[in-house]
């Protein structure tokens, strides 16, 4: 599951054209707009996930991405120990923690990139 917004790389690349500070101030706009979803997941994978518990850091998650793509995922990649890797692991994640987050932050999402949009094209428009 995915929030898109349609016509996004198009406008990007024409701000973009005008002004190389656009992209940067998108940019950290767009992942403080995923920042709910991050946090939800997290939480919710300490609570949902059979053997984690708040605060491990199983749990931690990190917001990537650039002008087009922002995604949400964990930060620890994989134990180094074979004894200890949950090959079901990655699926218990996105589908008790990631996908849930994200269905119940959509609308914020929407909202918070929504807003940073118009901020940015009044600041343009206003020539700042």
């Amino acid at each position: 599951m995915a929030v898109v917004v349609s016509g996004f790389r198009e406008l990007s690349r024409a701000f973009g054209k005008v002004e190389k500070q656009f992209s940067k101030d998108l940019r950290a706009k767009l992942r403080e707009a995923a920042e709910p979803v991050r946090a939800d997941a997290s939480r919710l994978a300490g609570a949902s996930i059979r053997n984690l518990g708040e605060g491990d850091p199983w749990t931690g998650m990190k917001v990537g991405g650039g002008v087009t793509v922002v995604y949400v995922a964990p930060k620890k990649r994989r134990s180094k120990d074979a004894k200890r890797r949950r090959s079901s692991f990655g699926d218990a994640l996105m589908d008790r923690a990631m996908s849930p987050a994200l269905v119940r932050n959509t609308d914020q999402v929407m909202r918070k990139a929504d807003q940073a949009l118009e901020d940015m094209e009044r600041d343009w428009g206003a020539g700042g």
